[in-house]
């Protein structure tokens, strides 16, 4: 991890060192360089983004450095339901393809009997089992959600795009959200 920092920190310095120079290598006034990792720390836009119909988010736990790529998708039938009817369909980045390296897992359901809870149902024609680590980490971080309860070295990272349209997020607040403006009228 301190590592992964030094580097970080290290090409944060560097971009902002090549964008104060101009071409004779002369210091020039220039805004400050903002890297942005596109976290979510509140539980509730956690919920809200990951809830959103169509997310895709990493869960990292920073002790470990170890991660999981998830998708969410709300199926295209189930799109306009109300909300107490919708299933979300959940997939795991097995590849080194971002896009499109995903495996499905499983379904999450709205709890009926204590809504809005949800709970996750593994499927039995996953090719991924429940033991997996990907899966309980996935089952666990589900169960600290609705305690409202994520450990400080438990962090959420969005992929800078819309968690319901899968736009690309441009207006800052939308990045820190995970949600565009428009979607964010109709989410919750």
């Amino acid at each position: 991890m301190e590592t992964m920092l030094k580097d970080a920190n290290d090409l944060r310095d560097e971009l902002a060192n090549l964008a104060t120079k101009d071409d004779e290598g002369d210091n020039v006034a220039v805004a400050p360089v903002r890297i942005s990792r596109h976290t979510i720390s509140e539980i509730k836009d956690i919920i809200k983004f990951m809830y959103a119909g169509n997310s895709t988010f990493t869960i990292q736990n920073t002790e470990t450095c170890n991660r999981f790529t998830y998708k969410l998708q709300v199926p295209q039938n189930k799109r306009n339901a109300p909300e107490h009817e919708k299933v979300w369909f959940v997939k795991v980045m097995t590849g080194s393809n971002n896009e499109g390296d995903y495996q499905f897992v499983g379904t999450i359901f709205n709890d009926q009997n204590k809504y809005p809870n949800k709970y996750y149902r593994h499927s039995a024609k996953s090719r991924i089992t429940n033991q997996a680590q990907s899966v309980k980490v996935f089952q666990w971080f589900l169960k600290a959600l609705q305690a409202n309860n994520i450990p400080s070295q438990v962090e959420f990272y969005h992929e800078g795009r819309c968690g319901r349209c899968g736009r690309k997020l441009t207006v800052p607040e939308s990045i820190i959200d995970g949600i565009g403006p428009e979607c964010a009228k109709m989410v919750f």
